[in-house]
């Protein structure tokens, strides 16, 4: 099975239960630092995409402060369900990253939350293609991740079969000069701030795109 099976197959569900005081209603009020970053570049009235939403708390939010359209996929249908029910007035999907049911060029902002990590490697052409096509021209990329000194690959220790994989997954999609980082803002599990172990080490990184942008003319006068 490829890990995108395993979430889908029941390790979605048993990521949501491992973390659901986190993810609780009551929790709605608080606003850690990535949030706190995406907040800065959503416009009330803007459409968002959460990649890996879990129950759509933080897209509760941004609904709430500064006020957008939330729109979130997550592999477990646990997770999409109590979503629903705690939060109406989101859009919330079983879906994964490398197939988004939504039209080319829907959101102002695509964010991916903490999960690119456990995305199987083969299919990251796809996620970085699937992004790009469902966020328009002018819009903003948010990537929430490990920000390890290098790439590093290590089990995942709730699921066999399965792997982490820490790297700058901001690499993929600023290889492209439609692409620029507007920011990015270091911290750990620990703390707001940068944390010297790179095993430890989480960033949130903002990329802003433009179609018409990154590239020089050289064309005569």
């Amino acid at each position: 099975m490829t890990q995108r099976d395993i979430f889908l197959a029941g390790e979605g569900d048993a990521y949501f239960r491992r973390n659901a005081a986190g993810y609780a209603p009551s929790q709605a009020a608080a606003s850690p630092l990535p949030l706190e970053v995406i907040r800065g570049y959503v416009r009330p009235g803007a459409r968002v995409l959460e990649i890996g939403c879990a129950n759509g708390l933080n897209l509760e939010r941004l609904r709430r402060d500064p006020g957008c359209a939330g729109s979130g996929i997550d592999p477990s249908a646990a997770a999409v369900e109590a979503g629903r029910k705690e939060f109406p007035a989101l859009d919330l999907q079983v879906a994964t990253a490398d197939r988004l049911p939504f039209a080319d060029a829907s959101f102002d902002l695509v964010w991916f939350g903490f999960c690119l990590y456990v995305v199987d490697r083969p299919l990251l052409p796809r996620v970085v293609s699937e992004a790009d096509r469902v966020l328009k021209d002018g819009g903003f990329l948010a990537i929430v991740d490990f920000d390890p000194d290098a790439p590093v690959r290590r089990r995942y220790s709730h699921a066999a079969g399965v792997s982490s994989f820490k790297t700058d997954h901001a690499r993929m999609f600023l290889g492209f000069p439609q692409y620029v980082l507007a920011e990015k803002r270091p911290f750990s599990h620990a703390a707001a701030r940068w944390d010297a172990d790179p095993g430890e080490r989480l960033a949130v990184q903002v990329l802003a795109k433009d179609n018409s942008g990154g590239y020089a003319p050289i064309d005569p006068a």
